[in-house]
């Protein structure tokens, strides 16, 4: 199960409109599934400071990602839960663009620049929960963030990809 304080969530590509209303979860493995991606602007707290969690469906094993939408504003999560010997892995990735083009970025305004000896840092924070306190503590945090407000699941892609 994944959480982080989302707004809004969208679809990366036609791939993943049929499974945008369950982006949070995860699949058991299934032969042949390929990759699903969900694009999230997370919301942050008073100082810009975020987490995603993804955690175990016990709830009693997980990681956290801490990071600043400031420095980094928005956020994929990339699943392929194919079987195991194919590869059942996640992408959980902060970032200041999507996984796009980056043609298709620029009409986003998703492209930054670093002028010339220009520097920037990002800051995130890899936490292991190892246990059931541990990640209840961070969803408290995810809770505290999201503090009520709404999440907007789109239900189509913020951009039309061609046809492979």
């Amino acid at each position: 199960m994944f959480r982080c304080s989302p707004n809004p969530v969208s679809p990366f590509n036609e791939r993943a409109v049929g499974e945008v209303a369950d982006w949070q979860t995860y699949r058991q493995p299934t032969r042949d599934y390929d990759e699903t991606v969900f694009n999230v602007v997370p919301y942050g707290d008073e100082n810009g400071e975020t987490l995603a969690v993804l955690h175990n469906a016990a709830g009693d094993l997980g990681v956290s990602l801490g990071f600043n939408i400031q420095q980094l504003p928005v956020f994929s999560l990339w699943k392929n839960t194919d079987t195991m010997e194919q590869g059942y892995v996640t992408g959980l990735e902060p970032g200041t663009s999507w996984a796009y083009n980056r043609s298709y970025q620029r009409a986003l305004n998703r492209v930054p620049t670093i002028g010339p000896k220009e520097q920037r840092h990002f800051d995130i924070t890899y936490t292991l929960l190892a246990d059931k306190s541990a990640v209840d503590s961070a969803l408290q945090q995810v809770q505290k963030i999201q503090n009520n407000r709404p999440t907007e699941v789109r239900k189509s892609p913020l951009v039309e990809l061609p046809n492979n």
